[in-house]
């Protein structure tokens, strides 16, 4: 952990800075676009079912009293001068600490639950920092970590995500407060535009809750969110936010019995109008899912060919699945295909959203000696 003065570890905003730069464009722009629509005449959210309210007033009661810890204030008062690993590993010591098991206990209920219990697929739990004003890194909104909800406590596939507005070099201020979330994406698919609505906040136990939407009709219910002051006011309607993740997905490959590589892959048709940003995710035998490239995406149109050359190793088999990244929505499925280690065509053609793509590979390759 480091001060306000930048030496030593890199802080928050410095890293943020040159890991996100990038983007931050793009990102408000997007923000832009979304506040400057609106969000009026759209469906107001459904209510979480009996089981989910539970579910949101345990979180909103660990929230409290985890925050009525001195100890624990003191250490979300120093978020702003850690480091982007120094807070990753902060907040998922949160999900683990004893405030929280009657909370995560729910989340395996709601999980595993009938349908008719249920009224969306539980498949992240999001922990971040959020307040009423500008912190950490000039979000207004908050900055935080998501894990996999059917194994919580294992952060080998976490994501790192902002939500609201994001301005790097504005001073922090305002006071800090934990932001809890349970959505029906994957921690590397939370991304994108979304529409929150006050959720009967008197349910909670005084906390604030709210359900996102990934569009402006109010379809694709992404799931609720909670904390015991979000600095809004009661009846809060229509809030459009933007998030960008980036993924900590694991980049060292274990030792195994087979190797491949995905040499290219080719546009056959792109799935939207100029042209696709195509990226994969592939997940080996143990489950460890991976991501390439681990940031950005590569652009593709009918014709166009992309040397991936990504090497993987594996025992049994591999899943891969490429997809189109999208700013103003959930990302699009391109196709996908499971390589098993007796069976790896040298081509094979996916398809979804409207694109197709063939993948060229090759399974233990064997190369050529040079004297």
């Amino acid at each position: 952990m480091t001060g306000g003065d930048g030496k030593g570890t890199t802080n928050m905003t410095q890293q943020l800075a040159q890991d996100l730069g990038p983007q931050l464009a793009q990102f408000q722009q997007n923000l832009a676009t979304v506040t400057t629509n609106g969000v009026d005449g759209a469906v107001k959210p459904a209510q979480p079912t009996q089981l989910e309210k539970k579910l949101l007033s345990a979180a909103a009661k660990a929230i409290a009293k985890w925050e009525a810890s001195p100890e624990n204030k003191a250490k979300l008062a120093t978020a702003a001068s850690m480091s982007k690993d120094d807070l990753q590993a902060f907040l998922q010591s949160v999900l683990l600490a004893p405030e929280f098991n009657e909370m995560n206990a729910l989340v395996e209920q709601q999980r595993t639950a009938d349908v008719s219990l249920s009224s969306f697929k539980l498949q992240s739990v999001t922990v971040g920092i959020g307040g009423s004003l500008v912190l950490i890194i000039g979000v207004q909104g908050s900055v935080g970590v998501a894990v996999d909800a059917s194994d919580p406590t294992n952060f080998a596939n976490a994501a790192m995500y902002a939500s609201g507005q994001v301005e790097i070099g504005i001073d922090e201020g305002g006071e800090a407060g934990l932001v809890l979330g349970f959505y029906n994406s994957l921690p590397g698919d939370l991304g994108g535009v979304s529409y929150g609505w006050e959720v009967e906040i008197d349910d909670f136990g005084g906390g604030y809750v709210e359900a996102s939407y990934s569009n402006i009709n109010g379809t694709g219910f992404l799931g609720f969110s909670v904390s015991v002051d979000a600095g809004e006011e009661d009846g809060a309607e229509g809030e459009a936010s933007y998030t960008f993740v980036w993924t900590t997905t694991p980049i060292y490959q274990p030792p195994a019995n087979n190797y491949m590589i995905i040499n290219s892959i080719h546009c056959n048709d792109n799935s939207e109008s100029g042209h696709d940003e195509v990226y994969f995710y592939f997940t080996i035998d143990n489950g460890t899912r991976y991501r390439y490239p681990s940031q950005g995406e590569f652009s593709m149109a009918k014709g166009d060919n992309w040397n991936a050359g990504r090497s993987i190793k594996f025992n049994n088999q591999v899943y891969v699945q490429l997809f189109d990244q999208d700013d103003t929505s959930s990302d699009d499925s391109l196709g996908s295909y499971t390589f098993t280690s007796t069976n790896v065509p040298s081509s094979v053609s996916v398809s979804g959203s409207g694109g197709s793509y063939t993948i060229y590979s090759v399974l233990n390759p064997t190369w050529r000696a040079y004297s």
